[in-house]
């Protein structure tokens, strides 16, 4: 469970280019939710997922995950418990390592071992087999280096590196809208899987209200630092496109 209490962020304080990212913010996302979240530039949801991941810390509030006070935990250790995956396909691996090499790093830091650990034949055909459920070929290639593949391809791999080892949360920023429409839709429905399959509690932001309305059980509008709508249950299964273009555009 995700717990959000009061929390604040605001940048420049103090000058005349002052701005209130999060003001008083709250919410409660129980464990295997899955949350679409849909704002505006400048409503929050990149503040929101930095204040989460540990990028950035609150002026004020509280962050609870599993109970945890995370808060003010740093990136590197709150990285054994949240998974993230940002819209370039380029963030988020090493272009000039190997899938192999990548797959080790991810695990490594998904267990809590050290990065100096050797890589086993035990580990290796966990990756092999790992790399086998996302339909690509790719455990056939896991000597390749990461910047040779498809950005699609990429992703997907960044998405298996996020939840190999199964995160608390799991955070999507945005992460199909730099594909092409094909690989979007695929690394979409290796995400539904994957999230549905582990039973991961899941964020993720998109700017398209198609996707909102068929990825996830929960979906919420941010304004200005607040959720402006939070539909769960009869109510985000019945809302229509119309209806939500209508919110989106208030």
């Amino acid at each position: 469970m995700l717990e959000i209490h009061s929390l604040s962020k605001e940048f420049n304080k103090g000058t005349p280019d002052a701005q209130i990212a999060l003001d008083q913010f709250a919410m409660t996302i129980e464990d295997g939710e899955f949350v679409t979240l849909l704002g505006g530039n400048g409503s929050g949801k990149s503040t929101l997922f930095n204040l989460i991941a540990g990028s950035l810390f609150p002026d004020s509030g509280t962050i609870l995950l599993e109970g945890q006070d995370v808060t003010f935990l740093p990136e590197h250790r709150r990285a054994l418990l949240v998974g993230r995956v940002f819209q370039n396909p380029l963030t988020g691996t090493a272009p000039n390592m190997t899938i192999e090499e990548n797959l080790a790093i991810a695990y490594m830091r998904g267990t809590g071992r050290s990065l100096l650990h050797r890589t086993t034949k035990q580990d290796r055909a966990f990756f092999r087999e790992q790399l086998s459920t996302l339909g690509l070929g790719l455990e056939n290639r896991m000597n390749t280096r990461i910047g040779l593949l498809s950005g699609g391809q990429r992703q997907a791999i960044t998405l298996l590196m996020a939840t190999m080892v199964k995160p608390k949360l799991l955070l999507l920023d945005e992460h199909t809208a730099a594909l092409d429409p094909q690989s979007a839709t695929r690394v979409t429905e290796l995400t539904e899987r994957i999230v549905s399959e582990g039973q991961i509690t899941t964020i993720m932001v998109t700017h398209s209200i198609a996707t909102a309305l068929q990825t996830g059980n929960r979906l919420m509008l941010l304004d200005r630092g607040q959720i402006a709508m939070d539909l769960q249950g009869e109510a985000r299964r019945t809302i229509t496109r119309q209806e939500l273009l209508d919110c989106y555009a208030r």
